[in-house]
Protein backbone atom coordinates (compact mmCIF):
# COMPACT_ATOMS: atom_id res chain seq x y z
CA UNK A 1 0.00 0.00 0.00
CA UNK A 2 1.38 3.30 -1.06
CA UNK A 3 1.28 6.16 1.38
CA UNK A 4 0.46 9.70 0.25
CA UNK A 5 2.30 12.27 1.83
CA UNK A 6 0.41 15.73 1.75
CA UNK A 7 2.36 18.20 1.91
CA UNK A 8 1.95 21.70 3.68
CA UNK A 9 2.01 24.93 1.76
CA UNK A 10 5.37 26.99 2.50
CA UNK A 11 4.64 29.91 5.00
CA UNK A 12 7.46 33.02 5.31
CA UNK A 13 7.36 32.95 9.12
CA UNK A 14 8.51 36.82 8.51
CA UNK A 15 4.86 37.83 7.66
CA UNK A 16 2.73 38.22 10.34
CA UNK A 17 -0.85 36.45 9.98
CA UNK A 18 -4.01 38.12 10.66
CA UNK A 19 -3.90 36.90 14.10
CA UNK A 20 -0.44 37.67 14.95
CA UNK A 21 -0.90 41.25 14.33
CA UNK A 22 -3.90 41.06 16.40
CA UNK A 23 -1.95 39.73 19.50
CA UNK A 24 0.51 43.04 18.69
CA UNK A 25 -2.46 45.11 19.43
CA UNK A 26 -3.35 43.35 22.33
CA UNK A 27 0.21 43.41 23.48
CA UNK A 28 -0.03 47.17 23.09
CA UNK A 29 -3.27 47.60 25.44
CA UNK A 30 -1.55 45.42 27.75
CA UNK A 31 1.30 47.29 27.87
CA UNK A 32 -0.35 50.72 28.34
CA UNK A 33 -2.81 49.18 31.13
CA UNK A 34 0.48 48.31 32.90
CA UNK A 35 2.55 51.40 32.54
CA UNK A 36 -0.78 53.30 33.71
CA UNK A 37 -0.85 51.24 36.94
CA UNK A 38 2.80 51.79 37.05
CA UNK A 39 1.87 55.91 37.04
CA UNK A 40 -0.97 55.77 39.47
CA UNK A 41 1.23 54.32 41.65
CA UNK A 42 3.34 57.04 41.37
CA UNK A 43 0.52 59.51 40.95
CA UNK A 44 -0.70 58.13 44.40
CA UNK A 45 2.14 58.52 45.67
CA UNK A 46 1.71 54.97 47.29
CA UNK A 47 5.31 54.87 48.09
CA UNK A 48 6.10 52.17 45.62
CA UNK A 49 8.66 55.13 43.59
CA UNK A 50 10.93 55.89 46.80
CA UNK A 51 12.07 59.14 46.91
CA UNK A 52 15.06 58.06 44.95
CA UNK A 53 12.63 57.86 41.73
CA UNK A 54 13.67 61.42 40.00
CA UNK A 55 13.39 62.67 36.23
CA UNK A 56 16.22 60.72 34.86
CA UNK A 57 14.35 57.35 36.44
CA UNK A 58 10.98 58.62 35.38
CA UNK A 59 12.23 58.57 31.44
CA UNK A 60 13.67 55.53 31.63
CA UNK A 61 10.84 53.34 33.65
CA UNK A 62 7.99 54.79 31.08
CA UNK A 63 10.49 55.03 28.15
CA UNK A 64 10.52 51.42 28.49
CA UNK A 65 7.31 51.01 27.80
CA UNK A 66 7.06 53.91 25.48
CA UNK A 67 8.97 52.19 22.89
CA UNK A 68 7.76 48.72 23.70
CA UNK A 69 4.73 49.78 22.15
CA UNK A 70 6.59 51.53 18.97
CA UNK A 71 8.00 48.18 18.42
CA UNK A 72 4.99 46.26 18.63
CA UNK A 73 2.81 48.77 16.68
CA UNK A 74 5.57 48.18 13.81
CA UNK A 75 5.07 44.90 13.91
CA UNK A 76 1.95 45.44 13.53
CA UNK A 77 1.34 47.65 11.00
CA UNK A 78 4.57 46.62 9.05
CA UNK A 79 3.15 43.18 8.92
CA UNK A 80 6.98 41.56 8.53
CA UNK A 81 9.07 40.72 11.49
CA UNK A 82 12.69 41.21 9.38
CA UNK A 83 11.41 45.07 8.67
CA UNK A 84 10.33 45.75 12.11
CA UNK A 85 13.64 43.71 13.73
CA UNK A 86 15.81 47.19 14.40
CA UNK A 87 12.10 48.74 16.12
CA UNK A 88 12.80 45.42 18.46
CA UNK A 89 16.64 45.86 18.66
CA UNK A 90 16.07 49.39 19.84
CA UNK A 91 13.29 48.88 22.46
CA UNK A 92 15.39 45.97 23.52
CA UNK A 93 18.61 48.06 24.02
CA UNK A 94 16.41 50.48 26.35
CA UNK A 95 14.77 48.46 27.99
CA UNK A 96 18.05 46.20 29.18
CA UNK A 97 19.74 49.45 29.98
CA UNK A 98 17.01 50.59 31.98
CA UNK A 99 16.51 47.34 33.70
CA UNK A 100 20.59 47.60 34.72
CA UNK A 101 20.11 51.05 35.78
CA UNK A 102 17.48 49.92 38.08
CA UNK A 103 19.31 47.23 38.92
CA UNK A 104 22.00 49.49 40.18
CA UNK A 105 19.79 52.17 41.70
CA UNK A 106 16.78 50.35 42.77
CA UNK A 107 14.29 52.95 43.45
CA UNK A 108 11.30 50.90 44.49
CA UNK A 109 9.38 49.54 47.33
CA UNK A 110 7.29 47.11 46.04
CA UNK A 111 5.85 46.02 49.31
CA UNK A 112 3.77 48.77 47.74
CA UNK A 113 3.02 47.32 44.91
CA UNK A 114 -0.46 46.37 45.97
CA UNK A 115 -1.45 49.74 47.72
CA UNK A 116 -4.54 50.12 45.00
CA UNK A 117 -6.27 46.69 45.75
CA UNK A 118 -8.64 45.99 48.28
CA UNK A 119 -7.31 45.37 51.55
CA UNK A 120 -7.71 41.51 51.78
CA UNK A 121 -5.28 40.78 48.44
CA UNK A 122 -2.95 43.56 49.70
CA UNK A 123 -1.79 40.74 52.33
CA UNK A 124 -0.56 38.92 49.28
CA UNK A 125 1.73 41.13 48.64
CA UNK A 126 2.62 43.26 51.77
CA UNK A 127 5.10 40.61 52.81
CA UNK A 128 7.06 40.79 49.78
CA UNK A 129 10.72 42.10 50.13
CA UNK A 130 12.47 44.34 47.65
CA UNK A 131 14.46 41.23 46.85
CA UNK A 132 11.44 39.61 44.56
CA UNK A 133 11.10 42.59 42.27
CA UNK A 134 15.17 42.97 41.87
CA UNK A 135 15.06 39.14 40.34
CA UNK A 136 12.11 40.32 38.07
CA UNK A 137 14.24 43.63 36.90
CA UNK A 138 17.13 41.18 36.87
CA UNK A 139 15.06 38.86 34.79
CA UNK A 140 13.90 41.31 32.65
CA UNK A 141 17.50 42.73 31.80
CA UNK A 142 18.79 39.25 31.06
CA UNK A 143 15.26 38.54 28.53
CA UNK A 144 16.31 41.69 27.02
CA UNK A 145 19.79 41.12 26.13
CA UNK A 146 19.15 37.40 24.90
CA UNK A 147 16.80 39.07 22.87
CA UNK A 148 18.58 41.85 21.70
CA UNK A 149 21.23 39.74 20.41
CA UNK A 150 18.99 37.16 19.05
CA UNK A 151 17.22 39.76 17.22
CA UNK A 152 20.93 41.26 15.65
CA UNK A 153 22.02 37.84 14.40
CA UNK A 154 18.43 37.64 12.46
CA UNK A 155 19.11 40.66 11.27
CA UNK A 156 22.62 40.44 9.98
CA UNK A 157 21.02 37.14 8.73
CA UNK A 158 18.04 38.76 6.77
CA UNK A 159 20.94 40.89 5.06
CA UNK A 160 22.79 37.88 3.92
Amino acid sequence: MNRIEVSRPYRDKNILTLSERIGEIVGIAFITLIAAYFAYLQAANTGFMTSKFGFEEEVLFYGSFAIAIVASGARSIIGRRDRARPFEIVSNVFTAFAALFFLRFFPFDFAHIADPFPSFTQVIFSWNPNIFGWAVILLIAVATIVATVYNAVRLFLDWL
